[in-house]
């Protein structure tokens, strides 16, 4: 994600389309998963449950930090 971005971006996020059923668990594991990442610094207040908010650290510049939003989207399948 930080080779999509500029040094200058403080701002960050990502957007994940989930088609399984269990959206609970799925938001569980991305956050397991970010606060394992070496970047993770802290997290922020979130507006709703299917969302992720961090602080991170800029890979190679430790005094350098984002703001990391991850949106969880449940998308259904036509099946």
């Amino acid at each position: 994600m930080f080779s999509y971005a500029g040094w200058r971006d403080t701002k960050l996020a990502v957007i994940m389309f989930v088609r399984e059923r269990a959206l609970t668990d799925i938001v569980g594991k991305a956050h397991e998963a970010l606060a394992a990442h070496r970047q993770f610094l802290r997290w922020r207040d979130t507006a709703t449950e299917t969302e992720l908010r961090a602080a991170v650290k800029w890979p190679g510049d430790d005094s350098r930090h984002a703001e990391l939003n991850v949106f969880v989207v449940h998308t259904p399948s036509s099946t």
